[in-house]
């Protein structure tokens, strides 16, 4: 029996080797200077890890340095000890030798340099510390950096001191949630998030409870009217020359569904055609066009442009000069209609509507015609005025009227003018002043027992301002 059992395994053996007997060191040595690493020269070689560095052992091939050992290597030790012996920080000895925090242990580790260094002793974590970071509702990365511990030690932690996440709170909500509750939720169309914030639970808690509960919502009907469109209805729409909005009416369909439609489908629309029109046209041959003298319509027609806003488009893409009918270089307007309209103001789109100009023509036709207006003659009066004299007032605690009723301008331009010249205003200050102010600040003034009347005269604020700054900074206040 023992002599069957070892022909089987001197068989196998050889089998098994196989592999190996053809194998020389030239070959190895060869891979390697084609710049192929030790893992791809095993999966070449046809061998396992284990058998593929037991073969170099039997062939005397000596193994890869890692890039690691190369780099402990050229750290001369006697230098290194020396540093560590006169105290050199960690973060110097790293700087010089281009090191990284690991490998400045594992040097030490190699070496046995152990004795010159002392670790810093972690802190015991406390059921309250880890309790008032979960209450705070930090992430668990946050958590972990906070305590100086693993993601592994912080699950551990919690399942020690009978902690309850906020995930695990959702998740005991969730089993005690029934398919009823949600339905009349539903049922009073409430929202989303109004369903959530009733039930104590999260949007994705939610969701995985409409699929178990099998409840057909909105978002789910719709999903399901979107899976019985084919390609075929949307086309006969489009072919028909439907337009989109009347399609998304038709269909029950939202204008991004409809794109998303399409574009799953590769359905070409007739926008999707006018932006690949677009895209066609060379600046030679719309210049070429352009030179013959066609009218913008016959252009657009031999281009297929879908209009005009795609004419104008390429023209300035392109940089092609065209003098079109609508430019405003071409629109003639008498002086005195443009007086008319300017002694007449009313709005910016009545002057649209009756001299048929854009706003930035209607402006530089007047500017042309040396016509003052509203806006040119406050431009001016702001251009002026002398920032210095308002900035010494505004210092000297002038408020936005007095300034306003002391150079004759409206409060708009009073606005202006502050923002033109970068002007610091008294709110402007009162905001700064406000910034700066800190958490330390205010918790230092609330543990020293002054009440908020005493603690607003020390910061030169608002009861309203402080509140505010209690609330941003989450601190409990003390005197009421």
């Amino acid at each position: 029996m023992n002599m069957i059992i070892q022909n089987f395994y001197m068989q196998n053996s050889q089998i098994f080797c196989a592999n190996k007997i053809n194998i020389t060191k030239e070959q190895i040595l060869a891979l390697r200077d084609q710049g192929k690493k030790e893992k791809e020269i095993q999966a070449i070689l046809g061998l396992s890890l284990r058998g593929y560095y037991s073969l170099l052992k039997m062939l005397s091939v000596p193994g890869v340095i890692s890039a690691l050992n190369q780099k402990l290597a050229s750290i001369p030790k006697n230098e290194f000890e020396q540093m560590l012996k006169d105290k050199a920080t960690m973060e110097d000895i790293c700087k010089k030798y281009k090191i990284s925090a690991s490998v400045y242990y594992t040097y030490i580790e190699k070496n046995n340099l152990k004795n010159y260094i002392t670790y810093p002793k972690k802190k015991s974590v406390t059921k309250d510390m880890l309790q008032e970071l979960v209450d705070k509702k930090y992430s668990i990365d946050e958590i972990c950096k906070k305590l100086s511990i693993a993601k592994d030690t912080y699950f551990r932690l919690l399942k020690k001191f009978d902690i309850l996440t906020e995930y695990k709170k959702n998740k005991a909500n969730a089993n005690n949630i029934t398919k009823e509750q949600i339905v009349s939720l539903l049922d009073c169309n409430k929202k989303i998030s109004e369903i959530c914030e009733e039930l104590n639970i999260s949007a994705s808690t939610l969701r995985k409870l409409f699929v178990n509960f099998n409840i057909n919502t909105r978002t789910i009907q719709s999903k399901k009217i979107i899976s019985t469109i084919t390609k075929e209805q949307l086309l006969e729409y489009i072919e028909a020359g439907v337009p989109s909005e009347q399609i998304c009416k038709e269909l029950n369909l939202s204008k991004r569904t409809y794109s998303r439609l399409t574009n799953k489908f590769g359905i070409n629309t007739p926008i999707r055609q006018a932006k690949a029109n677009i895209k066609n046209v060379t600046k030679e041959q719309l210049q070429r066009l352009v030179d013959e003298g066609l009218t913008m319509s016959e252009i657009c027609k031999k281009l297929h442009l879908s209009g005009k806003s795609i004419f104008y488009r390429l023209l300035k893409t392109l940089d092609i000069r065209y003098n079109y009918k609508n430019h405003s270089n071409e629109i003639n307007i008498p002086r005195e209609d443009l007086q008319k309209a300017v002694d007449e103001w009313k709005s910016v789109r009545d002057i649209e509507e009756k001299l048929h100009v854009s706003n930035s023509t209607f402006y530089n036709k007047i500017k042309s015609a040396n016509i003052k207006s509203v806006l040119s003659n406050s431009i001016e009066t702001i251009d002026k005025l002398n920032k210095n004299d308002i900035q010494e007032k505004l210092d000297k605690g002038a408020s936005p009227k007095e300034i306003c009723d002391m150079y004759n301008i409206t409060p708009r331009m009073y606005n202006t003018l502050i923002a033109q010249y970068g002007l610091l205003s008294q709110g402007k200050k009162n905001f700064q002043r406000v910034k700066s102010i800190t958490k330390e600040q205010i918790e230092l003034l609330v543990n020293s027992g002054r009440n908020t009347k005493e603690i607003c005269e020390e910061l030169n604020i608002t009861i309203v301002t402080y509140i505010k700054l209690i609330k941003k900074f989450n601190i409990e206040r003390k005197n009421k």
